[in-house]
């Protein structure tokens, strides 16, 4: 019974170990954003970011959860709004548990846009 209980605790603790995503520097980068949020350090966080997409889709797995969610805020944060929600959609295809918030935040800027469309094309 014991050998049986400690051969269990073993795959239970290496399947914890072992993991498909990679999240590359990313902690460090967001940390060091968080403490100075300058346009360097969004870049190089960017970078990180467009990194662990690259080895991801290299070894055909899902990049880790939440990252192309933080992509597209940093894009939005830019301005970038289609991007914003291009990759937002990518979050909610690849993991399916964020689809609630995603698609909240995918129909609230696809309303601003139609607004901000509809304003421009009011001005003259």
């Amino acid at each position: 019974m014991k050998s049986l209980l400690a051969l269990l605790l073993i795959a239970l603790v290496s399947g914890c170990a072992t993991s498909n995503n990679h999240w590359g520097n990313y902690s460090n980068e967001l940390y060091t954003y968080y403490k100075d949020s300058s346009d360097k350090e969004r870049i190089e966080l960017t970078e990180e970011l467009a990194k662990i997409f690259e080895r991801a889709e290299a070894k055909g797995i899902n990049p880790p959860p939440g990252l192309y969610a933080e992509y597209g805020t940093l894009m939005l944060s830019q301005g970038q709004t289609e991007q914003a929600i291009a990759y937002y959609s990518k979050e909610m295809d690849s993991w399916p548990e964020s689809t609630v918030l995603m698609s909240a935040l995918i129909s609230t800027l696809s309303k601003q846009q139609s607004k901000g469309a509809g304003a421009e094309g009011t001005e003259q």
